[in-house]
Parts: structure tokens; C-alpha cells; sequence
């Protein structure tokens, strides 16, 4: 039992950082898809042809407080079925950080069983019932100005420690990471297709497993092409429907279209996070955990193949600027969609022309599926064709890693040693002693939101952090046998990642056993990419049992 305990309070602090934040890809979806709207004109095709309504017109807008949100749903068009309604950008939020794929989307919102329940993931089957709930409490906190809710359960905490889809793999070029996409995959999508509707089979749920793995181990590049390739599949199948007249079978599929998009466009979305960008995903979550914080607070210069230069922010800390960039990028992928419902409609209609036996449009992924495009020139037709790639952030090259990004140790959560030396004043005497350190310090900067501009706080250029960090210290005299070592907890707040305040409290087994509180002062020496940071705190020792004493620290901080 305590070993469930303490792995769940590991996983609870890991998930902190990679859940990532709700009311940030509720935002750029549902502005991307009303600018979408509006950019092709789709208001009547959206209406009358697929019979989609809109909020504030069919539907109420789900929010009464929050005019920004508000703002954002003016002719907003409502992806539903029979009994719900939810916005693009609901999609968006809900994916990758509540579902394992879009598979789970379908099963945990839409009351239509596309998919039988078999095929669920076993290992997150419990994501899909909670669903609807999330959505609620999601809303509740985005109505009160907040960019998500606290909501959590062991589900959750498991998939945000097993997927590792929300990141790039920094050092390598977007063909890089496109390059180590498993061609397998492919062919687990059409198997799935073909099987999904057999209710029991060992095989589907066999099927079901390998897609769930091998989706939650793709960097997000390759996620969203993937994802993508498959909402572009099945718009070439609406517009086949739509050309055959067969109504149901186009609006279905144009709906899948915008469902699967809108699960891609989550990890579209996490490429303009800078806290996304430099996180090499290893075991060692707490450091993971660290840098991902520090560059989502700080940012990160990026540049676009549009030719675009921004400081673009990360989790919890977007401003106007990325936001803006953003948008752009999700708009160019819902165009894609359209675009090519139209190119194929005309291809279709064109070959119908000619002779009513020409072979119908084949999708980019149904090309790969057949064997007819090998994995290089899908990467290449994938980069020129979906034009996202335009406006998404260039991925950190290795010598960026390395040189100009490294780690940041300074202000990063994660385990740390203390090496140095103290003076100390007690009872009129001096002694000096040698130290040393070990612990595990946790960032707890509040999440910062100004509520006046939903989701557009911008923190600007400042390291300033708030830290809690349990350690064990040990000291010794180095005139005399006198030697202690103590058990802390230290509070403390770090001012531009350089002058910090802090208490510290704690039991000090020496000579005497005695309880102690340390109020201290302190200037820090650091450098981004450093491992190690001097440090020189002036403490004062209090104590119930023993006399006051005054301190001062020299010591060397690795992280």
C-alpha cells in the first residue's frame, strides 16, 4: 500500500507538469475553426448541407461569466449528436490529455457506438466513462478564469506518465522525428477499420492494444501526421459520398473528418509550447519536470518556415503573440481538410465524367496502406501537403540543445547535492564546518491568469520562483568532534533566480536533539546551462532549546 502511495504522489507531481492546460487548446481551436468558417464562407454549407448547428443560435453557449469565452462562441458551429453539443475546441482540450486516441473520444463523448466497446484500451479503459464529468469541471474552472480544473484520477496519472506524445525530441529536424514512425502502424489502422464492428474478438481487442502503444510513444510530430493523414482519409470518403449522393454516409465522415482533425490539432498545438520543445523524456521525471516549467515560464526564441521570429511561451504563460502564430497554424489544418474535400469532389466528379468504372480518389494514407508509397515519400508529401508545418515553430537542432539550452539547472525541480562550508556564531563562540546536502526541491509557482484577457498572461522575462525541497544535511566540525545532521523542509521564494528568502525548519541531531526554524537570506550565482550554482546564505538559527545563532553558508548547489 505505501508503495502505491508513494508512486501515486510521484506520478501526481509528474502530471503537473505534462498534463498540460485545458483553457490554452480550447482557445486556439475554437478561434482557428470560427476563422475557418468564415475564411471558406461555410456558414450555409455547415447549416443546410450537414445540418450543424450553432451556438447562441440552436444551442446555449455553455458559459454565462466569462465574456472572453463568450466572445469566442459567436457563430461558433457545434459538433454533436442526438443529446450533446461540444465546440472544436472542447475537442481539442479533451484530447491527448484525457484520451489515449480519437478512438476514445467517440466512446467517452458521442451517444452514436461507432466504435464497439470491446476495442477499448484495456490499460485506460476507465478515461471514458469520466469523460462527460471532466468536461463539466473543465467548464466550471474556464467560466471562473482559470485555464483548467484540478480534476485527476489514477487514469489520468498513468496516461500523462506514459505518454510521451506531447513532445518533440529535441535535436532532431521534423523529417527526423517523421523518420521513426513505425510503418506498422498504418497497417494497424486499416486492420482496426476492417475488424472494429466484430463484438469479442480477441483479435480487435489484440489490435486495440497495439494502436493505443504505439500511439502513446509517438513524439507529437508524428502524432499529428498521422492523425491528420486519417481525418484527410476519411474527408476523401465524403467526398466520394457526396458525389454518389449517399448524404448519411458524407456527413458521417465529414464528422469523423473533424473529430480525428481535432485530436490531431492538440499535438499541432503542443509544438508552440516552449516548455515542449527541450524536454528529453527519460525516467527522471522531476528533471523532465523542471525544464518543461522553467521554459514554459520563460520562453523560448523560435522561428517558423513562414520566416516568422517570436519569443513563444509555454503551459499556463501563452501571450497574444504565440497565440496569434498558433491559430494561424490550426486554421491552415482545418483548411487542409476543406481543400481536399473539395479537390477530391472534383477528381471523383471529373473521373465520373469519363467513364463510370474510373477508379475513385486515393487518400495519402490509403496510398501508404497499399503499399504503393513507402514511408520517405509519405514523410515527404506530408511535409509539402500539410501546410501547418509552415507556422509551427522550427524544433531545437542539436547544437541549440547542447549549447544554447543544455538543461536549466537554476531553477528546475528535481534532486540536488549541496557541497560547502559554514561559519556560524553560537554562544559567543565561532566554529567552522564543513557541509553537505542531499534532496529533492519541487517548483510551486503559482499559475499565474489575468482575467480581464482570458489565456493571454504573459510573464515576461523573469525567473522568479517559489520552491518547497526536503533534504538531509550533514555537517562536521572541522576543529573538534562536534558533528550533527538534520532532517528539513525548506520554503522559499527566489527573486530573478538569484536573491532568495527562505525558511527552513526542521529536527538537528547533534550533541542535543533540538527543533530548529532558520529564517535566511541568500544570493544564488547561475547560468542557464550550468549544473552547478554557488550559493551564499547569511541563516539565523532559532531553537526552543538552545540559544540563538547567527550563519553564514558558502556552498555549491548540483543538480
Amino acid at each position: 500500500m505505501k508503495r502505491l502511495f508513494t508512486i501515486g504522489v510521484w506520478l501526481t507531481c509528474f502530471t503537473m507538469a505534462y498534463a498540460g492546460q485545458y483553457g490554452e487548446h480550447k482557445h486556439i481551436g475554437d478561434v482557428s475553426f470560427n476563422q475557418f468558417t468564415q475564411q471558406f464562407n461555410l456558414t450555409a454549407f455547415f447549416k443546410d448541407t450537414l445540418g450543424m448547428g450553432q451556438f447562441g443560435i440552436n444551442y446555449p453557449i455553455p458559459f454565462k461569466k466569462n465574456k472572453c469565452i463568450q466572445a469566442n462562441y459567436k457563430d461558433l458551429f457545434a459538433i454533436s449528436d442526438s443529446l450533446h453539443q461540444y465546440s472544436y475546441g472542447d475537442l481539442c482540450a479533451l484530447s491527448g490529455d484525457h484520451t489515449v486516441d480519437p478512438i476514445q473520444l467517440f466512446q467517452g463523448l458521442f451517444t452514436k457506438d461507432y466504435y464497439i466497446n470491446p476495442a477499448r484500451s484495456k490499460a485506460f479503459h476507465k478515461l471514458i466513462p469520466q469523460m462527460q464529468r471532466v468536461l463539466l469541471m473543465q467548464n466550471k474552472a474556464l467560466e471562473n478564469y482559470l485555464n483548467e480544473s484540478n480534476c485527476s484520477s489514477i487514469g489520468y496519472l498513468l496516461l500523462a506518465n506514459d505518454n510521451a506524445s506531447h513532445f518533440q525530441i529535441p535535436g532532431l529536424s521534423v523529417q527526423d522525428m517523421l523518420a521513426k514512425i513505425d510503418p506498422s502502424i498504418f497497417q494497424l489502422i486499416v486492420q482496426f477499420n476492417l475488424h472494429k464492428n466484430e463484438n469479442n474478438s480477441l483479435y480487435l481487442i489484440y489490435l486495440r492494444k497495439r494502436l493505443a502503444i504505439q500511439f502513446l510513444h509517438l513524439n507529437n510530430t508524428s502524432k499529428y501526421v498521422i492523425i491528420h493523414a486519417i481525418a484527410l482519409d476519411y474527408m476523401n470518403n465524403a467526398a466520394i459520398a457526396y458525389c454518389e449522393g449517399d448524404h448519411d454516409a458524407m456527413v458521417r465522415n465529414f464528422q469523423f473528418s473533424l473529430i480525428f482533425n481535432a485530436f490531431g490539432d492538440h499535438f499541432l498545438q503542443d509544438a508552440f509550447s516552449a516548455g515542449h520543445l527541450p524536454v528529453k523524456r527519460k525516467c527522471r521525471g522531476f528533471d523532465d519536470l523542471g525544464v518543461h516549467n522553467y521554459y514554459s515560464r520563460l520562453g523560448l526564441n523560435v522561428c517558423n518556415r513562414a520566416g516568422q521570429k517570436w519569443h513563444t511561451y509555454g503551459d499556463n504563460y501563452y501571450d497574444s503573440t504565440t497565440y496569434a502564430i498558433a491559430v494561424l497554424a490550426n486554421n491552415n489544418s482545418l483548411a487542409d481538410l476543406w481543400l481536399y474535400f473539395n479537390h477530391s469532389r472534383q477528381a471523383f466528379a471529373a473521373a465520373l465524367a469519363q467513364s463510370p468504372e474510373q477508379p475513385s480518389p486515393v487518400s495519402l494514407l490509403k496510398l501508404v496502406n497499399n503499399k504503393v508509397l513507402p514511408l520517405p515519400y509519405f514523410i515527404d508529401n506530408a511535409l509539402h501537403q500539410f501546410t501547418a508545418f509552415q507556422f509551427t515553430p522550427i524544433p531545437l537542432t542539436s547544437l541549440q540543445y547542447k549549447q544554447d539550452i543544455a538543461l536549466k539547472h537554476g531553477s528546475k525541480s528535481g534532486g540536488f547535492i549541496d557541497v560547502g562550508i559554514l561559519q556560524y556564531l553560537q554562544n559567543g563562540a565561532q566554529q567552522t564546518a564543513w557541509t553537505t546536502a542531499w534532496g529533492m526541491g519541487f517548483d510551486f509557482t503559482p499559475a499565474h491568469l489575468n482575467a480581464s484577457q482570458y489565456a493571454l498572461y504573459h510573464s515576461g522575462q523573469r525567473e522568479t520562483v517559489h520552491w518547497a525541497a526536503c533534504s538531509f544535511n550533514y555537517a562536521q566540525s572541522c576543529r573538534g568532534p562536534y558533528n550533527y545532521h538534520e532532517l528539513t523542509l525548506k520554503l522559499q521564494y527566489t527573486y530573478y533566480d538569484r536573491l532568495s528568502f527562505a525558511l527552513q525548519s526542521g529536527i538537528q541531531n547533534g550533541p542535543n536533539n533540538v527543533f530548529l526554524i532558520r529564517p535566511q537570506i541568500g544570493y544564488e550565482f547561475k547560468k542557464v546551462a550550468s549544473p552547478i550554482a554557488t550559493a551564499l546564505h547569511l541563516y539565523y538559527n532559532i531553537s526552543p532549546s538552545q540559544p540563538a545563532g547567527l550563519g553564514l553558508a558558502l556552498a555549491l548547489r548540483m543538480y
